[in-house]
């Protein structure tokens, strides 16, 4: 599954990644989140990680501000 992996296509000059991943969640395993943003650390590129506790997908107004304050950082 290499080809569709987020996590092999990371370089140092890839851009900042938010990333929002529910605690269990039956299509993309929680790990391959934190494999992701810890590969993106390890180069140098700016991640936020967001666990959002077990449950279905559904507005994340509770850990919004934490997207808008990493955009901030961002400049953006």
């Amino acid at each position: 599954m290499k080809s569709v992996s987020p996590i092999y296509p990371i370089y140092k000059n890839s851009p900042p990644v938010f990333t929002v991943h529910r605690s269990v969640y039956p299509i993309v395993p929680y790990s391959q989140a934190e494999k992701l943003t810890k590969k993106l650390v390890v180069l140098g590129i700016k991640a936020k990680f967001v666990t959002i506790p077990i449950g279905k997908h559904v507005k994340f107004t509770k850990d919004e501000k934490k997207m808008w304050d990493f955009l901030k950082e961002l400049g953006l």
